[in-house]
């Protein structure tokens, strides 16, 4: 009985400590940088729009397609700039959007349609996230370990989509110019 009380204080002080003692905020990685596509690592993402369209009819399949590898042309180099909660993705020297996790932003697109982007830091990775009406991506930027290359996951399903089409592309960091 001594034993049991004995433990069950143990256990109930553990708890006590572990819920009074203050939580570190986790501190997203900084993500700024060049970085430069590696194509021997990375997927094609129009072999990924092929496989999520396979199984539609003929006609309808090269419509997709035709829409979809527009908008799944790889970027040579992405830039991040990351400044305090704010990041900014830019690919090939061309602003993308300004992400601030935690803030979603809504915009309406050139056909009209509206959709609305949210960020998060989940696991150190940024994830972005747009829903429109018929579309979903999400996109996830992680660096490898050794901060030498990131990884940048992508995700979308479409109304007219039997499956979502998903690839990662591999960038590498590109080395630092020299400062004059």
């Amino acid at each position: 009985m001594n034993a049991q009380l004995l433990l069950a204080w143990a256990l109930a002080a553990g708890a006590a400590a572990t819920a009074s003692s203050p939580r570190r905020p986790v501190v997203p990685p900084n993500l700024s940088g060049t970085y430069v596509i590696d194509h021997n690592a990375s997927d094609d993402p129009r072999k990924a729009v092929e496989r999520a369209t396979s199984s539609m009819r003929r006609f309808k399949r090269n419509a997709v397609n035709s829409r979809m590898q527009d908008a799944m042309k790889t970027p040579d180099t992405l830039h991040i700039t990351q400044r305090g909660d704010s990041v900014m993705l830019a690919t090939s020297g061309r602003l993308r959007m300004t992400v601030v996790p935690g803030q979603p932003t809504s915009r309406t697109g050139q056909q009209g349609g509206t959709a609305e982007t949210a960020g998060a830091w989940e696991g150190g990775a940024l994830v972005v996230r747009t829903t429109a009406e018929r579309f979903q991506r999400e996109t996830r930027y992680a660096l490898d370990s050794d901060g030498a290359r990131i990884r940048v996951a992508v995700a979308m399903r479409a109304e007219q989509l039997s499956q979502p089409i998903s690839y990662t592309l591999v960038y590498r960091r590109a080395a630092a110019s020299p400062s004059n």
